[in-house]
């Protein structure tokens, strides 16, 4: 089914086929080639949001984001420590465009962080290779000196997908996120834990000095 030039997606409805929610089953002589929507950008843009997402009309869910809605969230991997970036849904590679895997060369901790009070609760990854920008991959915005954020509309985007016993998800890390009026988003925080129901968020505007300084010793420029 599809609404205007994008195919609709209803969370709700499973084929009774076998296929999975983002195939119709067909017969082979009538196999689509596959969509390139990768489209790289010529230019550095960042914290960019797509409402409702740009390939897909999404129907049935409740909080599920569409694919490209928030291009900024990657998936990291413990297990093999691997940074997915365009990856809508986990447990699955049938989306429209293909996800981007990059390796992690260094792992930079917080040298004051503090177990018991969770003070500087942050660390970095310095990725073996740079994301590519392209049309469903662009990073979020650090920094917003000078900039009119509006702190009444920030929010909190968390990978959802199908949990794996090898791959357990978690909400620690998600990115608390906060928009201007020309709805560009700038990243303020970071899910650092919940006791009693109360989340705490690691204030990543206090810390943007330490991640330059630390990321300079690569020689990274954000």
């Amino acid at each position: 089914m599809r609404s205007g030039s994008k195919p609709i997606v209803d969370l709700k409805v499973r084929a009774k086929s076998g296929c999975h929610y983002l195939e119709v089953c067909c017969h082979p002589d009538d196999m689509l080639p596959p969509m390139n929507g990768s489209i790289p950008l010529g230019y550095k843009q960042c914290g960019i949001g797509n409402v409702g997402g740009i390939f897909m009309d999404l129907i049935g869910g409740r909080l599920e984001t569409s694919l490209a809605e928030y291009l900024y969230m990657v998936a990291i991997l413990d297990t093999v420590v691997l940074i997915k970036a365009g990856d809508w849904d986990l447990s699955t590679d049938s989306e429209f465009v293909p996800h981007v895997d990059r390796g992690v060369r260094y792992r930079i901790v917080h040298q004051q962080f503090n177990w018991d009070s969770i003070k500087n609760n942050i660390a970095l990854l310095v990725l073996v290779e740079q994301f590519p920008r392209v049309q469903h991959i662009i990073p979020i915005c650090l920094d917003h000196n000078g900039v009119d954020l509006d702190y009444d509309n920030c929010f909190v985007t968390v990978l959802t997908a199908i949990p794996r016993p090898e791959q357990p998800m978690y909400t620690k890390g998600a990115p608390l996120v906060c928009p201007t009026e020309s709805s560009r988003y700038y990243v303020v925080g970071a899910w650092s834990t919940s006791l009693n129901g109360a989340i705490q968020f690691t204030d990543i505007r206090k810390l943007k000095e330490w991640i330059h300084r630390e990321l300079q010793l690569y020689n990274i420029v954000l």
